[in-house]
């Protein structure tokens, strides 16, 4: 089947509507904003993700504790993955 240079767009993967969508989404991942951090220079993604990093590596705020032996951890995250590996030597000895 031959097309005229009218319809070619038809037959091909990257009609004109196609392309330029692409290329927006490829454009927005490129210029995507980044904040960074004033201490250290690591590069977040958002306002919220900068102030945890603050608070939990330069301020040293540790709000999750593990019920079993006390440990503080800065994330919540930390604190799941302590009990969910059984890092904790107490809760070990629990019953399960």
């Amino acid at each position: 089947m031959t097309s005229s240079p009218a319809t070619s767009h038809l037959h091909s993967p990257y009609s004109a509507q196609g392309g330029h969508a692409l290329s927006e989404t490829s454009l927005q991942s490129q210029t995507a904003v980044f904040l960074q951090c004033p201490e250290c220079a690591k590069r977040l993604r958002s306002r919220q993700s900068l102030n945890s990093h603050i608070e939990a590596i330069h301020r040293k705020n540790k709000r999750f504790s593990c019920p079993y032996c006390h440990r503080l951890f800065s994330f919540q995250q930390a604190l799941r993955r302590h009990e969910r590996e059984s890092r904790c030597p107490l809760s070990r000895n629990l019953p399960s």
